[in-house]
């Protein structure tokens, strides 16, 4: 009993502390300009933690020409290898020069790069470029070469923003309408003109994406715990979230759930934030996972430490949790 009052009694002093101030209470839409998602300026650079693993090979094999997923993993399933369900599969999953369809030795060492990695990715507005009379901004490559980052990350891309608000991804001498930040379009589906979204010197693959776009102001939703709280020298805490995935027609064996290439979030006045993709068997285990996660940052000149709270921890972005976000201590 003496414990327990104790720990009431902290509670009751900290709550005045831990209060959002008057300003977070703020209720409504972005006031801003679509533009401020993404902040683009040379020299701006983000920096993430980069989460791998590959648990997909030696779980397919090709019979009689089709390919077939062994059973025990998930339902039996059967596609074909030139349609577009292999198509998604071969995109987020397959290293190149070493087919998923193809049974490999567990010693081989493909396995090792396949097995959990954990890398910081940074990537950084190097400078821009002129293309028909349009200035593009170009993003750095990673600086190693595997793992591969996420297919829609912005490493190694030139964009720009269209007068309407939409960030444009300049990919084979055309502009694909990537990410729409415009405010008329919260909450809106739409579709891309067809994306590359398999790179293959013999069969490049290009498809439409199909995304969903919603937005919302993470002070007022905090149990969204990787938004808050907010970078608050940044303003805002208004959060674009866009869910992408590749578009057909029809879907005769999607045993893997969704075509999906991933859940993207943009923060205002901070740009991406996070990226997350990946692919659960068994008991919810992720058999396969490409994902950012937001470290820090350099906007205009200036250096923030981003107070995320990793996924996995168990403290809640409450009471101590909160405290120490936001003084850039994990919990």
């Amino acid at each position: 009993m003496v414990i327990q009052r104790t720990r009431f009694v902290v509670l009751l002093v900290l709550c005045p502390l831990l209060a959002p101030p008057a300003a977070a209470q703020y209720e409504g839409d972005f006031e801003g300009s679509p533009t401020d998602f993404l902040p683009l300026q040379v020299g701006n650079q983000w920096t993430y933690k980069h989460w791998y693993t590959n648990g997909l090979y030696n779980r397919f094999e090709i019979v009689e020409g089709v390919v077939r997923q062994y059973a025990g993993w998930g339902a039996k399933a059967s596609y074909d290898p030139l349609g577009p369900e292999w198509t998604w599969i071969r995109a987020i999953a397959e290293k190149s020069g070493y087919p998923l369809t193809t049974q490999y030795d567990l010693e081989s060492p493909l396995f090792d790069l396949l097995s959990y990695i954990e890398l910081e990715l940074t990537i950084e507005i190097t400078h821009t470029e002129t293309i028909e009379g349009h200035t593009y901004f170009v993003f750095s490559e990673p600086a190693y070469d595997w793992p591969p980052v996420p297919n829609l990350c912005l490493a190694g891309q030139k964009v720009r923003f269209s007068d309407a608000g939409v960030l444009l991804i300049r990919r084979k001498e055309q502009d694909i309408p990537l990410y729409d930040f415009a405010q008329a379009h919260i909450d809106k589906d739409y579709t891309t003109p067809t994306y590359p979204v398999l790179y293959d010197a013999h069969a490049p693959v290009a498809l439409p994406l199909a995304i969903s776009r919603s937005s919302w102001d993470a002070r007022q939703r905090r149990t969204w715990r990787w938004f808050y709280p907010p970078p608050l020298k940044f303003g805002p805490a208004f959060v674009s979230y866009f869910n992408v995935l590749m578009r057909w027609v029809s879907i005769e064996h999607n045993n893997f759930g969704s075509p999906w290439l991933g859940d993207v979030y943009f923060l205002a006045n901070y740009g991406l934030a996070r990226y997350e993709l990946f692919e659960s068997g068994l008991g919810w285990a992720r058999v396969f996972e490409n994902s950012l996660a937001p470290v820090s940052a350099v906007i205009g000149g200036k250096e923030i430490a981003y107070p995320y709270v990793f996924v996995g921890t168990s403290v809640q972005p409450t009471s101590w949790g909160q405290l120490k976000a936001r003084h850039g201590q994990e919990p």
